[in-house]
C-alpha cells in the first residue's frame, strides 16, 4: 500500500537510508576513481591516457544496459533487483581490488558498470513504488540527495585513500558497505505489489546493436592513432560500428519490439534537451579527469590535496541543486538552463587561464554552479517534453544516451591528449594539451546553450500569449 503522509516511520527511515547508501556508494566510487587515476597509472607503469578505459568501460556497460535493466526491475521487482545489483557491485569491486594487471581492473570496472545499471534505476523505482504524493517527493529527495553527497565527498575519499592506504582501498571499501546495505534493504523494505508480466519478451536487437556499435566506435577512437587512421582495421572497426548504430536506428523505427519507439526520435525539443544534457555530462567527466591530471601531473599536488580542491566543484553542484528548485518554480526552465550551461562554459574556459590554485578552485566552483542548476532543470524539461506517461522511458533514454556519448568523448579526448602532447611516448599530457581540450569542452557547452535558444524564446512567447489571454 502506498504511503502518502510526509512523516516517515522508523522502518521507512531505515529503508530510505539503505537505498540512499546504495546510490551513495556508486557515486563515491566513480568520483574517487577519477582523482586516483594518476596513482593507478604509476602503480601499473601505464600511461594515464591508456587507463581511460577504467571510466569508459564503466560508462559503456552502464549506458548500454540501462536500456533493459529497467524492464528487469519491473519483472522481478525493484527491491530484488536492487539487492541483486548491490551483490554484483560488491563482487565487481573485489575483482577491481585484487586486479594485478590493468586488463583485469578494466574488466572489474565493466562489471561494476553492469551492476550499477541494474542498481541505480531499481533503487529509484523501489522508492517511487513505496510512496506517493508529497511523501514520494520527499523520499526521492532523500535518496537522490545521498547520491549528490557521494559526488561531493568522492574526490576527497579517493584522494585520501589513494595517498594513505593505496588505490585498491577505493574498491575494497565498497564490499562491507554494499553487504550492509543489502542487509538493510532486505530487512526493512518491502517488494512492490505491482510487478509486470514476466512473459513479455525483451527487445534484443536494439540493445545489442547499440552496445556493439558504441563500443566499436570507442575502440576506433582509442586505437586509431596507433593502428593508423587509414589502416584497414581502423576503417573496418569504425565502419562496422556505424553500421551497427544504423541497424539500431532502423530497428527503433521499423522493428517489432523497439526500445523506445519512433515518437522520441521525431520530437525535436526532446532531442535538443538530450543533446544539451549530454554536453553537460561530457563536461562533468572531463572537468573531473582533466583537473586530476592538471593538479597532480602539472602542479604536482598529492591525491589528497587534489580531492580537497575538487570539493569546490562538488559542493557548488550540491548547493546549486537547491537553488535550481527555487528557479524551477518561476516557470522559466529553458532560459535558466541556457544561462547555466553558458555559465558552465565560461567556468571551463576560465580554468585554462587560472594562475594559482585558489583561483583554479574558484573557477571550479563556477563550473559547479552551472552544472548543478542545469542538471535539475534539464531533467524537468526532459519530462515536460514528452507525453504524459512517457516520463520514465524519457529519463531512461536520456540517461543512456548521455552516458554512452560521454564514454565515446572520453576515448576521443584520451587520444587527443596523446597526440597534442607529442605522441604516445609521453607518460602524461602536457599543460597545453589539457588547456586545448578544456577550451573545446567550453565550445561544446556553448553549442549546447545555443541549441536551447529556440525553445527558450518559444516558451517566453507562450507565457506572454497566456498573459494576454488571461481576463483582467
Amino acid at each position: 500500500m502506498l504511503r502518502t503522509e510526509t512523516a516517515f516511520s522508523t522502518r521507512e527511515r531505515i529503508s530510505l537510508l539503505g537505498f540512499g547508501l546504495a546510490l551513495f556508494v556508486v557515486q563515491v566510487d566513480g568520483y574517487a576513481l577519477s582523482v586516483s587515476l594518476p596513482t593507478i597509472s604509476r602503480a601499473f607503469s601505464q600511461k594515464v591516457t591508456d587507463l581511460h578505459w577504467l571510466i569508459t568501460g564503466f560508462m559503456l556497460a552502464f549506458g548500454a544496459l540501462l536500456t533493459v535493466t529497467g524492464r528487469i526491475a519491473d519483472h522481478i521487482g525493484p527491491r530484488r533487483a536492487t539487492v541483486l545489483g548491490l551483490t554484483a557491485f560488491a563482487l565487481a569491486s573485489a575483482v577491481c581490488g585484487t586486479a594485478q594487471e590493468p586488463v583485469w581492473l578494466i574488466v572489474g570496472r565493466i562489471l561494476q558498470g553492469s551492476a550499477a545499471a541494474l542498481l541505480v534505476p531499481s533503487a529509484i523505482a523501489a522508492v517511487s513504488a513505496a510512496f506517493s504524493g508529497k511523501a514520494r517527493g520527499r523520499a526521492l529527495g532523500i535518496v537522490l540527495g545521498s547520491a549528490a553527497t557521494g559526488s561531493a565527498v568522492g574526490p576527497v575519499v579517493g584522494g585520501m585513500l589513494a595517498q594513505s592506504v593505496g588505490w585498491r582501498a577505493i574498491f575494497y571499501v565498497n564490499i562491507p558497505i554494499t553487504l550492509a546495505v543489502t542487509a538493510i534493504i532486505s530487512r526493512f523494505s518491502r517488494e512492490s505489489e505491482t510487478v509486470s508480466n514476466p512473459a513479455q519478451p525483451f527487445p534484443v536487437v536494439g540493445p545489442t546493436m547499440l552496445t556493439i556499435g558504441t563500443a566499436l566506435i570507442t575502440v576506433t577512437l582509442d586505437r586509431g592513432s596507433s593502428w593508423g587512421w587509414t589502416s584497414a582495421i581502423t576503417l573496418t572497426c569504425g565502419a562496422v560500428g556505424i553500421l551497427m548504430l544504423c541497424v539500431f536506428i532502423f530497428s527503433e523505427h521499423r522493428g517489432r519490439r523497439p526500445l523506445y519507439g519512433p515518437d522520441f526520435y521525431h520530437n525535436a525539443p526532446f532531442l535538443r534537451i538530450v543533446f544539451v544534457a549530454s554536453a553537460r555530462n561530457i563536461a562533468i567527466a572531463l572537468i573531473a579527469l582533466l583537473s586530476a591530471l592538471y593538479l597532480q601531473y602539472i602542479i604536482l599536488l598529492t591525491p589528497g590535496r587534489n580531492g580537497i580542491i575538487f570539493l569546490a566543484f562538488s559542493v557548488s553542484v550540491v548547493a546549486s541543486n537547491y537553488i535550481s528548485g527555487i528557479l524551477g518554480e518561476l516557470g522559466k526552465n529553458h532560459i535558466f538552463t541556457l544561462a547555466a550551461i553558458a555559465l558552465n562554459a565560461v567556468g571551463v574556459y576560465l580554468l585554462t587561464v587560472a594562475n594559482s590554485i585558489p583561483v583554479f578552485a574558484i573557477f571550479l566552483s563556477v563550473c559547479g554552479v552551472g552544472v548543478g542548476i542545469s542538471g535539475v532543470l534539464a531533467n524537468v524539461i526532459t519530462q515536460n517534453s514528452v507525453p504524459e506517461g512517457k516520463g520514465g522511458s524519457a529519463y531512461s533514454f536520456s540517461l543512456s544516451i548521455r552516458v554512452l556519448l560521454t564514454a565515446v568523448a572520453i576515448s576521443a579526448v584520451s587520444t587527443a591528449l596523446e597526440n597534442l602532447s607529442g605522441g604516445t611516448a609521453h607518460a602524461h599530457p602536457s599543460p597545453a594539451a589539457i588547456k586545448t581540450v578544456l577550451r573545446i569542452t567550453a565550445i561544446l557547452l556553448l553549442i549546447g546553450a545555443l541549441a536551447l535558444v529556440p525553445d527558450a524564446f518559444h516558451s517566453r512567447a507562450a507565457r506572454k500569449s497566456r498573459c494576454k489571454c488571461d481576463p483582467q
